[in-house]
């Protein structure tokens, strides 16, 4: 998982920083741009573009939100006995919401949640170290043995490993997947570079 979110990282840098160079401004003074823009502009492949906007609408409608909402609501139904039904509508209002407040809207909310939920996170890991801070030196060594191993070099289970390791470490943060690209156009900053970086973050 390690190596492949190194590797996720550099494929969100690469197409952070091509969406920063092919972005457009649009007409409420921001910019649009992404993966399609970039073959379209980049590689003159306006098919491929094309193909990749349809795709990537498809994807997004009946994939990774329906799998975001599914986990939510399993969560929510297992450890708070709510219903999904519940969840979903709840769900729906506030994507609705957010959606057809527009990308400023979409913005703004990033900007309050995105460091809230940063702070929680790290500050709960902190905690569990400082809590678990004589097993972190077991548990590395647990992690180099299980995957560097001679059993797991040699058994099938070392497939399944990186199988999982590879599907955690870019939906994580969905390097590679041409989602990321979009929302990095829409930034201004002073040079493409700068978005890639934080980009790979």
């Amino acid at each position: 998982m390690w190596v492949i979110a190194s590797i996720g990282a550099a494929s969100a840098f690469v197409e952070s920083v091509l969406a920063q160079v092919y972005k457009v401004p649009d007409k409420a003074g921001g910019f649009r741009g992404g993966p399609a823009y970039y073959m379209t502009k980049g590689l003159n492949q306006k098919w491929l573009g094309v193909l990749f906007a349809v795709l990537i609408t498809i994807t997004f409608a009946f994939v990774f939100n329906t799998v975001q909402a599914n986990t939510i609501a399993e969560s929510l139904k297992t450890q708070y006995h709510i219903s999904p039904v519940v969840t979903g509508i709840v769900l729906a209002v506030l994507t609705g919401i957010i959606i057809f407040g527009g990308v400023r809207s979409i913005a703004t909310l990033s900007s309050y949640i995105v460091p809230i939920m940063a702070i929680i996170y790290i500050g709960v890991v902190l905690v569990i170290l400082i809590m678990n801070y004589d097993q972190i030196i077991p548990m590395i060594l647990t992690i180099f043995k299980s995957a560097f191993g001679i059993e797991q070099a040699t058994g099938g289970a070392v497939g399944a490993a990186v199988l999982q390791g590879i599907k955690r470490g870019l939906f994580s943060n969905e390097a590679g997947m041409g989602s990321a690209p979009n929302a990095a156009a829409t930034a201004a900053v002073p040079h493409p570079v700068k978005q890639g970086l934080l980009q790979s973050l």
